[in-house]
């Protein structure tokens, strides 16, 4: 799958993946993070999952807690998690570079499988984000010396591999811990990509064509 801001508006992605997702959050056992890269697309997918009995489909085997972004219901929203992940199991919706991808210890089984639902790149639209690539291409391109090694296309990429690093490192947060990580975007295959992430995860990666194979893998 593709997961980007120009195909939100797609029913059909979101749809697709989420079918077939059930049946791994079945397998799964306790808790399951999911995270997205906005909550523009949490909102967008959560109300179309409901629409479709997607939601209510999980919520039959775990609990489904959305990520609320007015922290004066985050804790208990966590919570929730917490208790039903240690019991029947729950799934968190949350978003990249929130409080539950940076801020939160989900040790043992709070989260035995982190879904990173497309590629966290910052916000195109944000004017901040616009200028601070514009000033670093203008600055490679008239200081080309060896201070200047970041152009704006790859401090744009950087930060969208700090943030998916941050997420998924939430599965992992002990020796004895253990957890599957599954980055659901194709362009996760791209070299620049994977090269960025953290080599505990490339050494033990594996790539699926299909969700038979992910799934045969998880039982």
């Amino acid at each position: 799958f593709f997961f980007s801001s120009r195909r939100r508006h797609t029913r059909f992605l979101p749809v697709s993946w989420a079918r077939r997702c059930v049946q791994e959050t079945e397998v799964i056992p306790n808790g399951i993070l999911v995270f997205f890269p906005s909550y523009t697309l949490l909102n967008k997918c959560y109300d179309i999952w409901t629409k479709e009995n997607i939601i209510a489909k999980i919520q039959s085997f775990k609990t489904v807690v959305k990520e609320p972004k007015h922290n004066n219901l985050y804790q208990e929203a966590i919570k929730t998690f917490a208790q039903n992940s240690k019991q029947r199991g729950a799934v968190l919706l949350a978003v990249c570079k929130g409080r539950s991808s940076e801020g939160i210890d989900f040790t043992d089984d709070m989260a035995r499988a982190v879904f990173m639902i497309g590629i966290p790149f910052p916000s195109v639209q944000d004017r901040k984000i616009e200028l601070k690539k514009q000033y670093l291409e203008e600055n490679m391109r008239f200081n080309n010396t060896s201070n200047c090694k970041l152009n704006g296309t790859d401090w744009y990429l950087l930060q969208a591999i700090r943030a998916t690093n941050q997420a998924i490192g939430r599965v992992i947060r002990h020796i004895n811990d253990y957890g599957v990580i599954l980055l659901c975007d194709v362009r996760f295959n791209q070299s620049n990509q994977i090269t960025q992430l953290p080599s505990w995860i490339t050494q033990h990666m594996q790539k699926f064509s299909s969700f038979n194979e992910v799934q045969t893998s998880l039982e």
